[in-house]
């Protein structure tokens, strides 16, 4: 197939959706498919690529110029098949690693725990030519037809319960994981310290504040030591992270990363994985947890708890401000034996949810719908 593929930016060092799409790029390559990529961006010499052209001053204008311009782009390309990764429209399909835009921007608001602040942005993004211009995007997308990859019924409710979408345009495929790259690490020596990892670009929608909240808690309660680990930029946020464990008394137990060149590494030498989220489709970071063999705890807001089984792999807290909740949970795992019980059924889970499987359901939907495209003649790669 000759297919298309749009994203904003596709560089190094970049979130989730450009992981992802990077390496679905390459691995659709390598079977024999012709694809090009059309970004502002990209930062890798051996991905087929095609300049998008963006002006304009600001985020809003230059968000709706690419828009424009890849549609644009799209539609000369005599593609069988169009894919958005990003914030584009003229795609036939569009996969949706940000999830619902409204959804998003709704738990970025419920993340905020100061309630003045919280109204103060509210108003902010009522008033937001950014704004204005990601929801006209979205739904541009939903009234040009596209078909949706949601990844989890969790995202896929909230595309029919904002813009009414019916089964027929919805295709869930969950995310996967390369389990040879991401391994249980070595056995602890007796007595460390308990290492609770979390992974995460958005330290506020991703409940980076609770977190360290709950850190407080165990401090008090814990049968024994621990540390946390927060790796990722937090969006320019880590210095008022840093500032909030100081003020929680936790600083001394809390290590901020940053960005590392080796996860992978940085997995196999923790015990435990939490993202005590309030908005995440399904995020790649919890397949990469559980394939080296991390017992999870996440919140009924992360779209991959539907594959968690509590008790299982992990456990779910169904409300990310319950502090309390967060800290019984991971306290429960400071027991070696059940650490162990919960490590083992991680691995299996993660061997279940490969990337493999992910890119054999991801192919059949560009093929399905390479195949409806053919049928209603639309040599522009749009559904109408």
């Amino acid at each position: 197939m000759k297919i298309g593929i749009t994203i904003e930016d596709l560089s190094p060092h970049r979130g989730g959706a450009e992981v992802y799409t990077l390496w679905l790029v390459r691995r659709l390559a390598a079977a024999g498919h012709d694809v090009t990529v059309l970004a502002e961006k990209c930062g890798y010499p051996d991905v087929k690529s095609a300049p998008v052209p963006v002006s304009g001053i600001g985020r809003a204008w230059r968000a709706l110029s690419f828009a424009r311009n890849a549609c644009r782009l799209l539609g000369q390309g005599g593609y069988d098949v169009t894919l958005d990764m990003g914030r584009s429209y003229g795609g036939s399909l569009h996969q949706t690693h940000n999830g619902c835009y409204p959804a998003a921007r709704a738990a970025n608001l419920r993340a905020e725990p100061d309630a003045l602040v919280r109204a103060l942005r509210a108003a902010g993004l009522a008033l937001s030519p950014k704004e204005w211009a990601y929801a006209f995007i979205e739904r541009e997308r939903v009234r040009r037809g596209a078909h949706i990859i949601a990844l989890s019924r969790f995202v896929a409710e909230d595309w029919r319960r904002y813009y009414g979408i019916g089964a027929e345009r919805l295709h869930i495929i969950y995310n996967g994981v390369d389990g040879s790259r991401f391994r249980p690490g070595p056995p602890k020596s007796a007595g460390a310290p308990l290492t609770i990892l979390c992974v995460a670009q958005n330290f506020r929608r991703k409940g980076v504040f609770h977190l360290l909240k709950a850190a407080q808690r165990l401090a008090r309660t814990a049968p024994g030591s621990f540390r946390v680990q927060i790796v990722g930029l937090g969006y320019a946020s880590g210095a008022r992270y840093e500032q909030l464990a100081a003020s929680l008394g936790v600083r001394d137990r809390v290590e901020f990363i940053g960005e590392t060149d080796d996860i992978a590494a940085v997995y196999a030498g923790a015990d435990v994985f939490c993202l005590p989220t309030f908005y995440d489709p399904c995020p790649l970071v919890l397949f990469e947890a559980l394939a080296a063999g991390l017992p999870v705890v996440t919140t009924r807001f992360n779209g991959a708890a539907e594959l968690v089984t509590p008790g299982q792999e992990g456990f779910i807290i169904e409300d990310p401000r319950d502090d309390a909740a967060l800290a019984g949970a991971l306290e429960k795992l400071f027991d070696p034996a059940e650490r162990s019980r919960m490590s083992a059924a991680a691995r299996a889970l993660a061997e279940r949810c490969t990337s493999e499987r992910n890119f054999k359901e991801v192919c059949g939907v560009l093929e399905a719908t390479r195949n409806q495209c053919a049928a209603k003649n639309c040599s522009d790669g749009l559904l109408s």
